[in-house]
């Protein structure tokens, strides 16, 4: 499968909003996603029952986020599996914030999550105590109920439409670079 991030570049190469470009990466990614897990499902089939054979069967999250006319917007889309024979991929959840209420805090979970989901869904005062300590909870909680898939370091970004602003960042982050 080509590289995600330059399916990313293609798709942001044109278009008009960014709704447009999210849109045609949704269609760039289903045909090498669904090549890809069928070579993994061939290739490691243990690996590919225990990790997609399963629950949601989500085969990629992909998380956009930026400022558009002067407002902070997330967007998070979710490929899943929805056939195994072949496999075929769609994007089966979309999400863009934030919605109708732009001055309220949204929180988009990502990734293993359904430990923190229902953690915080039944202690929703594990927000009181602020963003990173909250965030640092739920993660160990997640990591305590997946630990081969859930660990630290993590990064915490905060978005307004005036600054993006790191709340906690790793020392060193992969930096994603344009080659040709």
């Amino acid at each position: 499968m080509r590289r995600l991030s330059k399916l990313v570049e293609e798709a942001f190469r044109e278009g008009n909003s960014l709704t447009d470009k999210i849109n045609k990466l949704d269609r760039l990614v289903q045909s090498p996603l669904s090549k890809a897990l069928e070579y993994l499902r061939h290739d490691n089939p243990k690996f590919f029952k225990d990790t997609f054979d399963r629950g949601e069967r989500v085969a990629l999250e992909v998380v956009f986020a930026g400022v558009v006319d002067g407002i902070p917007i997330i967007s998070l889309r979710n490929f899943t599996i929805e056939r195994f024979h072949p496999i075929s991929v769609s994007p089966s959840h979309r999400r863009n914030g934030p919605g109708n209420c732009p001055t309220e805090t949204q929180i988009y979970y990502v990734g293993w999550k359904d430990a923190m989901v229902n953690y915080a869904t039944m202690n929703p005062g594990v927000w009181n105590v602020g963003a990173v300590p909250a965030i640092s909870k739920l993660l160990q909680i997640q990591a305590n109920s997946t630990p081969n898939e859930v660990g630290g370091p993590i990064d915490i970004l905060y978005l307004t439409k005036d600054k993006a602003q790191w709340i906690q960042k790793k020392p060193v982050c992969i930096q994603i670079s344009k080659t040709k």
